[in-house]
């Protein structure tokens, strides 16, 4: 790894590191946030959730997406447009996202996406800001499993902080519990359920 990547690597092991007190599907440190997107990913004995919390920084793409979802002109996003933009985003966010459990990619429920305290003046460049969330239902037999992540930054570019929580009855073997994904790396290996209590 070259030395500018590396020490964007550890920037962002930091920024999770520093984010560790907070809820793990709720981080709240502003150093782990900086980054356009990162991936919270929780495994419970009845399945995966993940929640992309993405951003579009201020500046002509923000204002682009805002202009292009005013349908009516009149400048102003109003609850049908902040819908269909809220799509838009939602696809964008989740569109370079792989998933793949015991080497079987997963079918996830969503997205579901939430805007995050939009500015609905079409004319303004201030970023669009969203949480995604996807979920895919599947009872996980006890014993061992395999999960591989992978994703890309906005553009293709930058790296993508992750987070892997395991649930109740549920632990984690060789599948790091943060990395940061981006140019090639994946977040792959074991983790384990436990049989559920009688």
């Amino acid at each position: 790894m070259r030395p500018a990547a590396a020490l964007r690597t550890l920037a962002v092991l930091a920024a999770l590191s520093f984010a560790g007190a907070a809820s793990p599907l709720r981080p709240a440190s502003a150093h782990f946030l900086q980054f356009p997107k990162v991936d919270l990913v929780r495994i419970e004995r009845d399945g995966l959730r993940i929640e992309v919390r993405y951003s579009v920084p201020d500046g002509v793409r923000a204002l682009d997406l805002r202009q292009r979802h005013d349908r009516d002109g009149n400048g102003l996003l109003d609850e049908g447009e902040q819908g269909t933009l809220a799509i838009a985003v939602g696809a964008e966010a989740v569109s370079s996202l792989i998933v793949l459990l015991d080497g079987e990619a997963l079918s996830m429920k969503g997205p579901d996406v939430a805007l995050r305290d939009l500015v609905p003046e079409v004319h303004t460049a201030r970023a669009v800001e969203a949480t995604i969330r996807l979920s895919a239902d599947l009872p996980l037999t006890p014993g061992e499993h395999f999960l591989s992540l992978t994703d890309r930054g906005p553009d293709d570019r930058g790296l993508v902080p992750v987070r892997i929580t395991p649930g109740e009855g549920v632990s984690l073997g060789t599948l790091p519990p943060q990395v940061a994904l981006g140019g090639g790396p994946i977040a792959a290996g074991t983790f384990r359920v436990e049989p559920s209590p009688p």
